[in-house]
């Protein structure tokens, strides 16, 4: 199975230039947990942003200082057993996904609710039995719902 297949079609983006709080308010508005971040000069993906990572700098507010410009991505053409494999070992619970190097089309996982559940999707898709039992033990504030 192709991960074009099962992605979210148009993600919710951030947009450079922007703020924490902007994005914050879209987290919280979509219920996610994380999104990419596009350049709104042209389109094309700037890096990522979690609320972990504007937790962990709480007194920056330009988004460009926030998120993270090396975020993994993956070519809508590869396999599922790829990409889970990549969101596994990275520990990722989002993976952008990409036809070239403009806006992401797509999304793999736009995590909202259900960590564990995904996890162990991710995990047995990779094919890691352990990985799967590991991450249904880890204790997560949220009960929930998929969203590929």
């Amino acid at each position: 199975m192709k991960v074009k297949e099962i992605m979210t079609e148009n993600p919710i983006v951030a947009e450079l230039p922007g703020t924490r709080s902007e994005v914050l308010k879209q987290l919280v508005k979509h219920n996610v947990t994380g999104m990419p971040v596009i350049k709104s000069v042209d389109g094309t993906l700037a890096g990522f942003v979690t609320r972990q990572d504007i937790f962990t700098k709480p007194e920056e507010e330009q988004l460009a200082l926030v998120m993270r410009r090396d975020y993994p991505t993956i070519n809508v053409n590869a396999s599922v057993k790829d990409a889970a494999r990549i969101m596994v070992d990275q520990d990722l619970s989002h993976l952008p996904v990409q036809e070239t190097s403009m806006r992401p089309r797509k999304l793999l996982i736009q995590r909202s609710k259900g960590e564990d559940d995904q996890r162990d999707y991710a995990a047995c898709q990779a094919g890691s039995d352990h990985e799967a039992r590991r991450s249904s033990a880890r204790q997560v504030p949220f009960g929930g719902s998929w969203h590929i």
